[in-house]
C-alpha cells in the first residue's frame, strides 16, 4: 500500500513540474492562418473582374468529400460593405465555418454570388507542414506544400519566402 501511494505521488508530482514548466512557456508560432487558403476577386470589370455589388454578397457551402460521412452540408454567406469587397475570403481550419472534427481540406467548397451568376468550386485544398520548432510544452509549424484546386486550375498557394505568409489566389469573372 505505501509503495503504490508513493508512486502515485511521483507521478503527480512530476506532472505537476511539467505542468509548471508550460505555464510559464510561451508559444509564439505566429502560424494562427499558415493553412488558411486566401482567395480573392478581380475587381477590374474591363480586365475579366467583378463590379464590387457582384462579389459583396458571398454563399459558400462545404460539403465533406466522402459520401459516407455522418457530417451535413453547411452555409454560410458573407455579406460584405462595398467598401470591403477587397478584402480576401479565407477556407482554412477555422474559417469561415466553425472546427468540425473534420480537417478543412476534407471538404468541397462551394462558392456563388447574390448578385453574379458565376461559381467556383474548390477542391481539393492539400497542406502538408513540418514541425519547426519543438519543445515539451509547444509545437511549432511551417508549410512545406499548400495547392489549391478552383474551377480545376490548380494554383500553389505555399509562401516563397517559407514564412507562412499569405498568398492571394486572384479569381477572375470570366
Amino acid at each position: 500500500m505505501l509503495r503504490s501511494l508513493l508512486t502515485w505521488f511521483l507521478l503527480l508530482g512530476s506532472g505537476l513540474l511539467l505542468s509548471a514548466c508550460c505555464v510559464n512557456n510561451t508559444c509564439l508560432c505566429q502560424d494562427g492562418a499558415d493553412d488558411d487558403v486566401f482567395l480573392r476577386f478581380n475587381l477590374d470589370p474591363a480586365n475579366k473582374g467583378f463590379t464590387a455589388r457582384e462579389v459583396d454578397t458571398i454563399l459558400i457551402v462545404r460539403r465533406p468529400k466522402d459520401p459516407r460521412s455522418t457530417i451535413r452540408p453547411d452555409t454560410i454567406v458573407i455579406g460584405r460593405a462595398l467598401a470591403n469587397v477587397a478584402e480576401p475570403i479565407a477556407i482554412g481550419p477555422g474559417r469561415p465555418f466553425s472546427r468540425s472534427g473534420v480537417r478543412f481540406t476534407q471538404f468541397i467548397y462551394n462558392l456563388s454570388f447574390l448578385h453574379s451568376e458565376k461559381r467556383f468550386v474548390v477542391d481539393p485544398i492539400a497542406v502538408e507542414s513540418r514541425p519547426v520548432d519543438e519543445s515539451a510544452c509547444c509545437t511549432c509549424s511551417r508549410n512545406q506544400k499548400k495547392v489549391v484546386v478552383v474551377n480545376n486550375v490548380q494554383y500553389d498557394a505555399h509562401d516563397p519566402t517559407n514564412e507562412d505568409k499569405p498568398v492571394y489566389i486572384t479569381l477572375n469573372k470570366e
